[in-house]
């Protein structure tokens, strides 16, 4: 299982989509960004192995002043 704890994702306002904000077109759709650098990842979530991507740079990041996140 991989380590996805420093995802540049859980630290962007685009993470979820909210009524301020439309997120991204994988949080909406589970669907890569186009441009990102990511490392494809199999996770085990629920005894079933998903995938998932563990970002490093992601052309829709934004920072999230709430949680003081990285970049």
């Amino acid at each position: 299982m991989a380590n996805l704890s420093s995802t540049l994702c859980w630290h962007c306002v685009n993470a979820v989509p909210t009524k301020e904000g439309d997120g991204c077109s994988w949080s909406r759709k589970l669907e890569p960004v186009k441009g990102w650098r990511a490392d494809k990842r199999t996770i085990l979530y629920d005894t079933v192995e998903k995938v998932s991507y563990l970002v490093h740079w992601c052309p829709q990041y934004r920072k999230d002043q709430r949680d003081g996140g990285v970049g």
